[in-house]
């Protein structure tokens, strides 16, 4: 409908640039008038903006750029950034009520699901493979200790970059998070030096949420998600989060904040020259929730991720349940208007919700349709709507982390991922790709390109490439003959037939100092176990090793040494998969994953493989271990998910991984396929009540009894003549503390750190921390329980 709008109720902050009072309508199918802004020096300029027509859906367009070199520029001020959202809010709202009237309609399908998901992003554990190259900073005078002969320091993808972890180590002392404790021990003997438990975090209004938790039942928690240690400076960052949040009253409805402050991420610096009372020397709030870090000496860049609240603020009052009628005119009619009367009351809040938590507009760079060119705009329920996660990277110096430079951009979904050099940060946000030829839609990763070796985070290049990446090890930088590259690994779905195709791209990064800020495709591999999944990746050098999987293990080997012309040289297949492999030498490479049957695939438990790839070509494993190969045992390792819980000691070529392993046997009777407590009876009845059966659902089951589970470290010999060899193992539960203790709610992640000149092995697992001698195989002092004084 034309006409004027009444404005929202809904207050502006004092310092507000923007103000709802005059903000423009937009009504249905009525696009922005074109606009240009200017950016930073050096910076890429946006050209005019062109009305994009968007296919299959009749009418709608928008002037959202596509990916481009334009928006790597930041907004002037927050007014460009209000046209900018109230643009991308009519587009959404256009395309979700299209999308609503014709499936619900026409179809009488209501896919709601697909606009009122909760788009949610778990803490980053960087799955994937990497090198073996700590690189945490040397500490002066008492507390130096060198890495040689040691292997206390983090498990990182690349040397040179530090990444965060939940336990750290200047070989001294071990900096373990457990829940909100950070918790101090002595290297020598596990003693606890000092356990601080981290202050309560502040609102924005300056209520302790330790106080509101109390007079107002707001469940609020706090934890140590990471840690980075850098010289004597050791960077905590934890997470604060409430279940009830803050809310925004929109008419009757009583909706979650656009943007609330929960969850919360928090930097905490201490100075732990004297371990045993840490200073703190700092305390940053940032917004969002706490996706990953990097350091490169003593700069950290921080990521974040903001939940924008779509779903409750403009998505759910536009499905047709909130219309009483059955006429899709009549549908198309009322929605629109609901939909023009709530978009300026909507980005007023989102505004509103970005300057309360500390969000700057002109930190933000320009919004993207994340697609590839003006002419293949797809509606596409994961993509219309550009601005459901905010993600936020913060750059600060240790030595003044109140000092803090951010850079945001807006995505349409949670799930990217980073990747990070020396010199360059990538990240990667998932989207589409129309293929002109056939006219279909692709999945395709979107690259962002940030330049960090100048001691801050700037937005350099985009580019693209057909699919998706795995992880942050599915990226790769590589400097050759004076041009820097990056290798991406993707996998694909095709829409039709459903199957997997993977390739290698590489990218040729722009020069920081030329006008051009594309990352140009110079060289491709395809084919690389089509159908398969993707399961590892690692580039080294001018090698480069995947491992894909469906029911037998193909290990390709990839020569890359001509960036244009990337080739596959060699294959193995072998029964399971490696989710994990790790380069020991250039002619040996190690793999954690598991077992599988070789007729169905089904994982059957824990198994480590040594290759032998001397001849590229013909890569062979030479030999193989499992941890168990017993009926009904399942064993697993955390490191086919946690690159940092993997341990190689290369001078004694000593394997050192966490286990788990749960057993029973089938003494009594048989129970249809799984395992089932007695509960599972009542389950079952009800559900065949359900369907009408009339049947004993009570018949007899199997009952699978823990004859010895195990829940510690195995530590293997590795040799490329005897073989694998299992030296000892390190419990940190016993079977009864497994089924029957009661422990905190917090634990320990695996790790593993040696210290002594390779003698001594202190291991952290669930509660307890344990010390033992690596050459008499036995323990250097009691187990120790981080529960035993507080729980």
């Amino acid at each position: 409908p034309e006409g004027a709008i009444d404005p929202p109720e809904e207050q502006v902050p004092p310092n507000s640039t923007f103000s709802p009072n005059t903000t423009t309508p937009f009504p249905p199918f009525v696009t922005l008038p074109p606009s240009t802004s200017t950016g930073n020096t050096g910076q890429p300029t946006n050209p005019p903006r062109q009305v994009i027509p968007t296919p299959n859906v009749t009418n709608i367009t928008t002037t959202i750029p596509p990916v481009t070199p334009s928006i790597l520029t930041t907004y002037n001020n927050c007014s460009e950034l209000e046209q900018d959202l109230l643009e991308a809010a009519r587009f959404f709202a256009d395309t979700l009520i299209d999308h609503y009237a014709e499936k619900w309609f026409q179809w009488g399908e209501p896919d709601t699901e697909l606009f009122l998901g909760d788009d949610t992003f778990s803490e980053e554990d960087d799955d994937g493979i990497q090198n073996q190259a700590g690189s945490g900073g040397e500490l002066e005078d008492d507390t130096l200790v060198t890495d040689e002969d040691n292997y206390f320091e983090t498990n990182n993808q690349e040397f040179g970059v530090e990444e965060p972890d939940v336990v750290k180590s200047n070989g001294r002392h071990i900096f373990a998070a457990y829940g909100k404790d950070l918790v101090i021990l002595d290297a020598t003997d596990i003693s606890v030096v000092a356990r601080i438990t981290i202050p309560a975090l502040q609102t924005m209004s300056g209520s302790d949420l330790n106080d509101l938790e109390g007079r107002y039942g707001i469940d609020c928690d706090s934890s140590i998600s990471s840690m980075l240690l850098i010289d004597q400076m050791l960077t905590v960052i934890s997470s604060h989060w409430c279940e009830s949040s803050f809310r925004h009253h929109n008419d009757d409805d009583d909706d979650d904040a656009v943007i609330s402050d929960n969850p919360t991420t928090r930097t905490l610096v201490y100075d732990v020259s004297n371990p045993a009372v840490p200073a703190l020397l700092s305390n940053s709030r940032m917004s969002g929730r706490y996706v990953s870090a990097r350091a490169v000496e003593s700069v950290v860049h921080l990521m974040t991720n903001t939940h924008v609240n779509v779903r409750d603020g403009l998505s759910k009052h536009l499905s047709p349940t909130k219309f009483f009628t059955s006429r899709e005119w009549k549908y198309r009619e009322e929605a629109h208007e609901e939909a023009a009367r709530r978009i300026p009351t909507f980005v007023s809040q989102l505004l509103e919700g970005l300057l309360r938590n500390g969000i700057q507009c002109t930190d933000i760079l320009h919004l993207s349709m994340l697609q590839s060119s003006n002419d293949n705009l797809e509606f596409a329920s994961n993509n219309t709507c550009v601005f459901q996660s905010l993600s936020i990277v913060q750059t600060f110096d240790v030595r003044t982390p109140l000092s803090i430079e951010a850079t945001a951009v807006f995505f349409p979904r949670s799930d990217w991922s980073v990747y990070s050099s020396h010199s360059r940060m990538v990240l990667a946000a998932k989207g589409w790709s129309k293929d002109e030829r056939t006219g279909e839609f692709h999945q395709e990763t979107y690259l962002i390109g940030f330049q960090t070796d100048q001691g801050e985070t700037k937005p350099v290049s985009v580019g693209s490439v057909r699919g998706y990446v795995v992880n942050q090890f599915a990226m790769d930088h590589q400097e050759k003959d004076s041009v820097d590259y990056l290798r991406v690994a993707t996998s694909s779905i095709d829409s039709n037939s459903g199957d997997l195709t993977n390739k290698i791209s590489v990218l040729k990064f722009p020069d920081v100092n030329s006008d051009d800020h594309v990352m140009d495709i110079v060289g491709q591999l395809e084919g690389i176990g089509n159908t398969e999944e993707i399961y590892s990746v690692r580039f080294s050098g001018d090698r480069g090793f995947i491992v894909t999987f469906r029911i037998t293990d193909p290990l390709h080997t990839l020569d890359l040494s001509d960036p244009t012309n990337p080739r596959m040289v060699g294959e193995l297949e072998i029964p399971g998969f490696s989710s994990y492999i790790h380069e020991i030498s250039n002619d040996l490479i190690l793999g954690v994953g598991q077992h599988a049957d070789p007729q169905t695939g089904a994982q059957e438990g824990l198994q480590v493989s040594l290759f032998d790839i001397s001849d590229f070509a013909n890569p062979r494993r030479i030999h193989n271990y499992l941890a168990e190969d017993m009926e009904h045992v399942y064993s697993s390792s955390s490191v086919q998910y946690d690159h940092k819980a993997f341990r190689f000691l290369d001078d004694s070529n000593t394997l050192i991984l966490p286990v788990q392993i749960v057993s029973w046997d089938n003494k009594r009777n048989a129970f249809f396929e799984n395992v089932v407590e007695v509960v599972g009876g009542f389950f079952g009845a009800v559900a065949d009540f359900v369907t009408g059966r009339q049947e004993d659902v009570f018949q007899e089951r199997t009952e699978h009894e823990y004859v010895g589970p195990f829940d510690g470290f195995h530590v293997y010999r590795i040799d490329p003549v005897q073989g694998i060899e299992r030296l000892f193992t390190i419990s940190h539960a016993s079977e009864s503390e497994m089924d029957d203790a009661c422990w905190s709610p917090h634990h320990l992640k695996p790790r593993s750190l040696v210290f002594d000149n390779g003698n001594d092995l202190v291991t952290l697992k669930g509660h307890t921390v344990v010390s033992h001698d690596m050459d008499l195989q036995r323990a250097n002092a009691p187990r120790r329980n981080l529960d035993s004084d507080v729980w």
